[in-house]
């Protein structure tokens, strides 16, 4: 394992400050230190990480849950003051305090945007913004992990230094096996950001994204408790059988 993608903020139920109406007001006490903490380990492991600084679940109906409010932050996306707030004092801090991290491998601004329910235009603006921030005060490469192909131009416009795709075995293996130069997308690398770890064809899913000409693959998921996470021993295998021996 040599890049792993670690989530942060998710749906901002910690680590940020809001006030009564929802306006962000910055990071909370604890945040930087546990990013520090974060990165420490991976240093010590010689693990490169990749931040998901936000979750499409940002964006979900606000539920609270032993007295945390999961979701319910629409208005980071809808509302330009809030979202540009929230990028300057919550995003901006993170990514300026670890933008030379030996450590950090690229910067995801967001995972699979696509399944926030607002306005396309006020997503693609709060994206662009996020994205610009993060071009600014680091110098590692930054990328959005789209949840498929079918809302490319969402991202296209953004000066990515390179794609994500994510693909799971309900999108069916056409969409897997589509060349890459398909996409429109040559104008940077791109990579599959996701594939489901519990397939029973990981190497079929590898085999094909290689075809097609993903540059890269990162399984879901290591630690993530669902239906689709695993690390199965296959990915390793299919690793190796990649390698020329000697």
């Amino acid at each position: 394992m040599s890049v792993v993608r670690v989530f942060l903020l998710c749906d901002a139920r910690s680590g940020v400050r809001f006030d009564d109406g929802g306006f962000p007001l910055g990071l909370d006490d604890a945040a930087l230190a546990d990013i520090d903490a974060m990165m420490a380990a991976a240093r010590r492991h010689r693990v490169r990480v990749m931040p998901v600084l936000l979750d499409f679940h940002l964006c979900d109906a606000p539920r609270i849950v032993d007295g945390v409010q999961l979701g319910g932050h629409s208005r980071l996306i809808t509302d330009a003051s809030a979202g540009t707030a929230f990028i300057d004092r919550v995003l901006g801090p993170i990514v300026e305090r670890f933008g030379g991290e030996d450590a950090v491998a690229g910067w995801d601004v967001i995972n699979e945007p696509e399944w926030c329910r607002v306005p396309f235009a006020s997503l693609q603006r709060f994206l662009g913004g996020a994205v610009e921030c993060v071009r600014r005060l680091a110098r590692q490469p930054v990328t959005i992990g789209c949840a498929g192909t079918w809302r490319l131009d969402l991202v296209t416009p953004l000066g990515l230094d390179f794609y994500q795709i994510h693909w799971y075995e309900r999108f069916g293996w056409r969409a897997l096996a589509q060349p890459v130069a398909e996409l429109g997308l040559s104008d940077r690398p791109v990579v599959l950001g996701e594939f489901p770890g519990r397939s029973t064809l990981v190497g079929d899913v590898l085999d094909a994204a290689k075809r097609a000409g993903y540059e890269g693959a990162l399984v879901w998921s290591a630690l993530a408790d669902d239906e689709q996470s695993a690390w199965p021993a296959d990915v390793g295998a299919w690793v190796r059988a990649q390698t020329p021996s000697d």
